[in-house]
């Protein structure tokens, strides 16, 4: 027994490696698979991005598919599903960067002042009624009061 009285407490000493339950092999495949349902979703489900709760929907559906192998293990725990989650959503954007373009900016800024005679003249065979030459002269005046409106708000923003 007096062996023992001499050790010393090392206890708080020891630092545990840290556990993953997803090795780097595993997440990566993980990550490729995450890629692939993401596609497959999309491609079946395309008009699902239009969608309101797109976000939801969709992240719903892909942690669905991509969770169920592993629902039944032991081994499954909260800190592994985080890990699931961290891959999940690295692979959405990642998705979302590489293979479905951005739809739109916070802001836009107008390069080039558009053509509007162009305008004007391509889209004035869809106005013109010969019966009645009044109709085309009141949706001109609106188009011209609504296109310097247009130009006044864009210079306010610039």
């Amino acid at each position: 027994m007096e062996t023992f009285n001499c050790l010393t407490n090392i206890i708080d000493q020891i630092i545990p490696d840290d556990y993953y339950f997803f090795n780097e092999e595993d997440s990566h495949e993980l990550y490729e698979t995450c890629l692939w349902i993401m596609k497959e979703f999309i491609i079946n489900n395309p008009t699902v991005i239009t969608e309101p709760d797109f976000d939801d929907i969709f992240d719903e559906n892909i942690k669905e598919l991509i969770e169920v192998p592993f629902l039944n293990d032991i081994c499954y725990t909260d800190e592994a599903e985080e890990e699931l989650d961290e891959i999940i959503e690295q692979a959405k954007i990642d998705f979302f960067k590489d293979f479905i373009p951005v739809r739109s900016y916070p802001d836009t800024i107008i390069l080039k002042e558009p053509d509007y005679a162009y305008f004007l003249k391509a889209n004035l065979n869809q106005f013109k009624e010969p019966k009645n030459g009044m109709i085309l002269d009141k949706i001109l005046l609106q188009l011209a009061m609504r296109i310097r409106h247009l130009k006044v708000k864009a210079l306010k923003i610039n």
